[in-house]
């Protein structure tokens, strides 16, 4: 199963939106990353002056509106988000409480937060022709927690790869070099295969980016991210309650109680927890690091 960083939002809004929807717009003409003035396809309703609209994972201010000729006048790139192009019908989202820019950030935030007992593995396969014990490794494995396993192809008539038992990966060296102690001399026109455990690849993360053939996750990993990513972004909801300039939410204690979405937000961080270890468990049993640093 594959599932793209923008699906992994829709699936957090779903459990953190409940029965509530944001209202929406759709562009009614492409926009540049300088256009200050948007046209929407439908009645503005909703979108009034001051307020926060969406577009894709860009937030923009709105100064001002003409709801004959249905315009809006934005400050681009709010609340750390970037001016982005968008196209002819693409949504305009009203106040969202939940933005996409916020939930993509926070998604990156989640995966960067997991312990090293939580890891990508990646294979790098190399031919050495000269008689030494170390090999220099590529810079790409420079942030690896370790090696996995390194097989060596077989000798001549064999047909089975060899597993090798004295290995150690050597980090911190000049230059940010990386070397591969083989622990043996390297036997002339032979190949090694290195299995690496590191960190997953956020470095080309975007909306169209799969988790799983991209970034490197489990399926198994994907409910752990929107458990996650909930937690993050509902405990930070009762801040909601001790602003004394204004009530966001007009509910009474007695309805909605205090703490009451920071409760929900650690029943999630529960759940989460527990797929890690899950997943933690699984690594260790079917890829488990066999040569530290």
């Amino acid at each position: 199963m594959s599932e793209t960083v923008a699906q992994c939002i829709e699936r957090v809004r779903l459990l953190i939106s409940g029965r509530n929807r944001t209202t929406l717009n759709r562009l009614q003409g492409a926009i540049s990353t300088s256009d200050t003035t948007l046209t929407c396809e439908f009645p503005l309703n909703r979108i009034t002056q001051f307020i926060h609209i969406c577009v894709g994972l860009e937030i923009m201010h709105v100064w001002s509106i003409d709801q004959t000729a249905k315009t809006v006048v934005v400050e681009r790139a709010q609340l750390g988000s970037s001016a982005a192009t968008h196209a002819d019908n693409d949504l305009v989202e009203v106040s969202p409480r939940f933005s996409r820019w916020a939930i993509y950030k926070a998604i990156i935030d989640e995966i960067r937060s997991w312990p090293t007992s939580i890891y990508e593995t990646v294979t790098w396969q190399m031919d050495e022709t000269s008689g030494i014990d170390s090999v220099s490794i590529p810079n790409s494995f420079s942030d690896a927690y370790g090696v996995i396993d390194v097989f060596k192809s077989p000798r001549a008539g064999e047909e089975k790869w060899r597993r090798m038992s004295t290995v150690r990966l050597i980090k911190d060296l000049p230059n940010g070099l990386l070397m591969l102690n083989l622990g043996e001399e390297v036997n002339l026109d032979t190949t090694y295969q290195v299995t690496f455990a590191r960190p997953f690849d956020l470095s080309s993360f975007a909306l169209t980016v799969d988790l799983v053939d991209d970034v490197g996750m489990s399926d198994s990993l994907l409910d752990a991210i929107a458990y996650g990513v909930a937690a993050r972004l509902l405990v930070p909801l009762e801040v909601d309650r001790l602003l004394m300039d204004a009530q966001g939410l007009p509910r009474l204690a007695e309805e909605t109680a205090q703490q009451a979405a920071m409760q929900i937000g650690v029943g999630y961080l529960q759940f989460r927890n527990q797929r890690l270890a899950d997943e933690s468990y699984r690594l260790i049993r079917e890829h488990p690091l066999r040569f530290g640093i």
